[in-house]
């Protein structure tokens, strides 16, 4: 099952994202983190998150793109909750960082429906191999 949670920035996402996950409390609880630290801003928000999520049993998983890869560090894919936090960061890391894909959104090749295709893809791989994402 895949939940979305959306909202402006700094409006409680990630909180309430972490709440739902508590309801879950037979699975393992995995936070997917995708945001790559590029300056002072960046380094409060991940410790802000990671305050808020100190003591509520969260194993942090840290992948910038492909995340379909996420599984295999995983113990137990089918009995875990995953929150991934976040797609925005997802997408920009993939555009800008992941060799594999960003030529598919600048230069000769540009091809962004494939490019959003894959990113989905993605997604629903992470999603069909986990309890709840």
């Amino acid at each position: 099952m895949i939940t979305l949670i959306i909202g402006k920035p700094d409006s409680g996402k990630s909180l309430m994202a972490e709440e739902l996950l508590s309801k879950n409390p037979n699975r393992d609880h995995i936070y997917l983190a995708t945001m790559k630290v590029c300056d002072e801003a960046g380094i409060k928000r991940i410790e802000k998150h990671r305050k808020q999520r100190e003591g509520k049993g969260f194993t942090t998983l840290e992948l910038c793109y492909e995340i379909s890869k996420a599984t295999s560090f995983i113990k137990d894919p089918q009995n875990s909750a995953v929150l991934l936090e976040c797609i925005s960061n997802l997408v920009g890391n993939e555009m800008y960082d992941n060799p594999e894909r960003s030529f598919l959104v600048s230069g000769e090749k540009k091809d962004t429906d494939t490019f959003v295709k894959l990113i989905s893809e993605d997604i629903k791989s992470l999603a069909q191999s986990v309890g709840n994402l």
